[in-house]
């Protein structure tokens, strides 16, 4: 029985391995590609939006002048931090988000209306365009109140305090961001013969509280 169950193991861990390698080797090659292009734009003077791996080739430009450089390896490991290090809470936070708005669609039509006159028929969103919809950051506010993602967190403070959290406002628009582009670029619905009535609301357990039930929609395409 020992031999069967050390031998189990480690066949399991063999597969677990591969699978991991798998997703890693992915990950690399997404991460590969984002910042090759950003070094082909960087080297040709092509005019970009400045976003975070631009700042870090900048900088890995002019440290290489000076005769000192990081490699890409620790731009691509920098850069993966920085967007791994939230997903489970952003993705747990935009999960909520949409299983409200599914059950409250007089709200997501509203939420629809005023994202899509101020984007205009563009297809994607930018963040010069979240400081004006205000409706959408009191959709993600009031989702956030009724199902934080992290339930150690305080509902509410005996006084009034700043927020002071390294990464908050990035944090914010991640969500927004990811919300707005959602609700402009498709119409969602729930699947044949599923009603409000029938969307689970119940949160699992865990450090991150999710739903309990993953939340399935039908996305139709707009653009």
């Amino acid at each position: 029985m020992f031999l069967y169950k050390f031998v189990f193991e480690r066949i399991k861990d063999v597969f677990y391995s591969c699978k991991v390698e798998k997703v890693a080797n992915e990950l690399d090659d997404l991460l590969e590609g984002v910042v090759t292009d950003h070094i082909i734009a960087l080297e040709s003077n092509v005019a970009v939006n400045q976003d975070f791996v631009s700042i870090l080739l900048e900088n890995w430009k002019q440290k290489r002048e000076n005769g000192f450089s990081i490699d890409k390896d620790c731009i691509k490991a920098v850069t993966f931090d920085m967007l791994a290090g939230g997903t489970d809470t952003t993705s747990t936070t935009l999960e909520w988000t949409m299983a409200m708005l599914m059950k409250n669609p007089d709200i997501m039509c509203k939420l629809q209306k005023e994202v899509r006159n101020i984007s205009r028929g563009k297809s994607r969103i930018t963040e010069d365009d979240l400081d004006k919809m205000q409706y959408l950051k009191a959709v993600i506010k009031e989702s956030l109140r009724i199902n934080i993602p992290v339930p150690l967190i305080a509902r509410e403070t005996r006084e009034d305090v700043k927020e002071g959290l390294p990464g908050h406002p990035v944090w914010h628009a991640v969500n927004e961001l990811a919300l707005a582009n959602m609700v402009n670029m498709f119409d969602f619905a729930l699947p044949d013969a599923e009603t409000t009535d029938d969307l689970d609301m119940a949160g699992a357990v865990g450090l991150s509280v999710g739903k309990k039930s993953p939340l399935l929609v039908v996305a139709n395409p707009q653009f």
